[in-house]
């Protein structure tokens, strides 16, 4: 079975690009994805598992991100941690998937936000040091690969500005209102440093694939091709420390 990723800064594209890709590798191979929302994706169709959480969690992280508040933040991304953790463990057991492919890696994204959300009690241990914890808490098995979607972050902030644009009524409060804490220059160009830190370690450590995807003049539709493409290039029981780029 692999266990895929895609990963990147706020704004790369990373819900909607894992979306488009489940759809097309579902025609061919049985697909999960543990999250918001837990979809399983099986001849082309695409069905919502267990909806009911995922609302929970959209909700949770709304109320919590209006309190600005960086401990209170970090720690409704804990409690989701753990559920995304048990919810893939469930439905690896419940529907014997051939491939798992999620928009975020509970390993590795938990150790990368923890340096910003958690300042204070990370300051003692460096990223592999996290990653391991991580490993060991969450109790999963590291991914068999990642996607990296890599985007400037300038694209990425103009990106998420849209993404709020379309969601929110520009009338009632200003954009930088609906931001993520984290949704900045600065600390987005400190996430995307761990991030390509993170990966060199879990290649070095795990063995874990990784292909960076430039989405800089590519959309949705290009970069979840290439992802679909390559998942279904991949054996079972892939796992290979390679590293490209495209």
């Amino acid at each position: 079975m692999l266990r895929l990723a895609v990963v990147g800064i706020d704004g790369s594209g990373k819900s909607t690009t894992t979306l488009r890709a489940i759809q097309q590798i579902s025609r061919s191979l049985f697909v999960v994805k543990p999250g918001r929302p837990n979809i399983v994706a099986v001849n082309g169709r695409i069905r919502n598992y267990l909806p009911a959480a995922g609302e929970f969690f959209e909700k949770l992280f709304a109320r919590a991100d209006r309190t600005k508040s960086r401990m209170l933040i970090g720690q409704t991304r804990i409690l989701f941690i753990v559920y995304l953790a048990a919810m893939e463990s469930w439905m690896v057991r419940r529907f014997s998937p051939q491939v798992v492919l999620s928009s975020r890696c509970p390993i590795l994204d938990s150790a990368v936000y923890e340096e910003f959300y958690y300042p204070v009690t990370t300051r003692h241990l460096d990223l592999e040091q996290r990653l391991e914890m991580s490993r060991i808490v969450t109790r999963l098995p590291p991914r068999s690969g990642y996607f990296h979607l890599l985007t400037p972050v300038p694209l990425a902030m103009d990106r998420i500005y849209k993404r709020i644009q379309r969601l929110y009524s520009p009338s009632l409060v200003t954009r930088d209102y609906w931001l993520h804490l984290h949704e900045n220059p600065p600390v987005l160009h400190r996430i995307s440093q761990r991030i390509e830190t993170a990966l060199f370690i879990v290649r070095k450590r795990f063995g874990s694939g990784v292909l960076q995807i430039d989405t800089t003049h590519r959309d949705e539709f290009e970069v979840a091709n290439i992802v679909s493409e390559c998942t279904l290039k991949l054996p079972a029981d892939f796992s290979e420390p390679l590293y490209l780029r495209v």
